[in-house]
């Protein structure tokens, strides 16, 4: 099913694909007619994510952290989902599914350590270095210094990368909009800069 498009010609995001979570455009309030994803993860009646290696990127629409966050892009609370309940965990950590990236060709694994991590290259004036140190792999002239934060977005149940790139992050041959926070989805295609020079597949479990 197509993901939905604000219908409303007056409006900046105008046929402009928007998130398939969402039920207004986010600009003008403008019904979107359809919803086709499911809740958050452990909603009633959602079905489980299936591994789906080459979808398009989906865009979570929810403000950037404080670092990385864009005026530009900040949306009125309204225009996001009610969050279904969640039962309250002693420990933050519980639940939280493990993230780590495999490097297609290398078959290096880099695991996401922690709620949030920082890809990147080691060096310049980026300190400290990046939890994610691709310094030194095939093609690593490509890969931007601090090129992408990826974190565990504990109310939607997912991993989101917002990329900070000068050459670009990609998911499924899909490019994403910097600074604008995209979820990851077991089974992605994560690529760094063009010319699919360095790539990863995506594994949460």
């Amino acid at each position: 099913m197509a993901a939905p498009k604000c219908p409303n010609p007056q409006c900046e995001y105008f046929n402009r694909t928007l998130p398939n979570t969402a039920q207004v455009c986010p600009m003008c309030g403008t019904a979107l007619g359809n919803v086709v994803r499911s809740g958050p993860p452990g909603a009633p009646n959602a079905s489980p994510p299936v591994p789906t290696p080459y979808q398009p990127a989906q865009p979570v629409q929810q403000p950037a952290p404080p670092a990385y966050s864009q005026p530009a892009y900040q949306q009125p609370a309204q225009a996001y989902p009610p969050a279904a309940a969640q039962p309250v965990r002693s420990n933050p950590n519980q639940g939280r599914p493990a993230l780590k990236l495999v490097h297609t060709t290398l078959g290096h694994e880099y695991p996401v350590h922690g709620e949030e991590s920082f890809i990147g290259r080691r060096g310049g004036t980026v300190k400290p270095a990046p939890e994610i140190d691709l310094t030194g792999i095939p093609n690593d002239q490509v890969i931007s210094r601090p090129h992408a934060h990826i974190y565990w977005d504990a109310t939607y149940a997912t991993y989101t990368i917002i990329d900070s790139s000068r050459n670009g992050t990609f998911i499924n041959g899909q490019p994403l909009d910097s600074g604008v926070p995209y979820q990851l989805v077991h089974g992605d295609l994560l690529q760094l800069g063009k010319e699919n020079l360095v790539q990863f597949s995506v594994s949460i479990s």
